[in-house]
């Protein structure tokens, strides 16, 4: 049987509880809430135009987040940008809200194959490790715009899209083009969220394609 990492707190509680030993595990689950290790606290990004920060400061801001419980930070993104497209994109940062001439699609698409680089590695990558190495799987609503691509669903198990627009381009069928070019047979959506107003109030016949 296949488990998959998409499981409401709630759910999981509940499924918990059917387990031997349920108050055991139901305790290292709230353990784990109340002090989660740092790769699973919030994360932050952090970035500044150019050398406007000193040392001192850096290493101010990072201790007061690790205090509030931050769990990392990815900093200084201009200099992953430099690294990464070999150029400085501080003086081109009103390309990205605004046409500066020529090279403003260059730039733009520099930047955006940055984030979907970044999002690969740091975020889809590890969690397809980790869920493997769990003896799981990994299932993924990989969309946005930017920073993942299409071909960032060839990085997770199992992607989904949502909503139900059957006849039209939405997130399912972004989900299950991904799919067709990868070779996988199963796409998830969520649908039933919002099929209807208020939410969760769908059934099964509303649901049907």
């Amino acid at each position: 049987m296949n488990r998959h990492l998409h499981i409401f707190p709630s759910l999981a509680a509940v499924l918990m509880a059917s387990m031997p030993h349920a108050q055991t595990t139901l305790d290292e689950l709230h353990s784990g809430f109340l002090n989660p290790p740092d790769d699973s606290r919030i994360m932050m990004r952090w970035w500044w135009f150019g050398p406007a920060v000193t040392k001192p400061e850096l290493k101010q801001e990072l201790e007061t987040m690790k205090a509030g419980g931050i769990g990392g930070v990815e900093i200084q993104l201009l200099e992953e940008f430099r690294n990464r497209r070999g150029y400085d994109l501080t003086p081109y940062l009103p390309a990205l809200v605004a046409d500066i001439g020529p090279s403003t699609m260059d730039i733009r698409y520099d930047w955006a194959r940055t984030l979907t680089e970044l999002v690969n590695e740091n975020y889809l990558t590890p969690i397809t490790q980790w869920t493997h190495a769990h003896q799981t799987q990994f299932r993924s609503q990989t969309y946005g715009v930017p920073a993942v691509t299409l071909s960032s669903n060839n990085l997770v198990d199992l992607p989904e899209g949502e909503g139900s627009q059957w006849r039209s381009f939405s997130y399912t069928r972004w989900a299950t083009s991904a799919n067709h070019i990868y070779g996988r047979s199963i796409t998830y959506t969520e649908t039933w969220t919002w099929l209807h107003s208020p939410s969760f109030r769908a059934t099964p016949l509303d649901m049907k394609a």
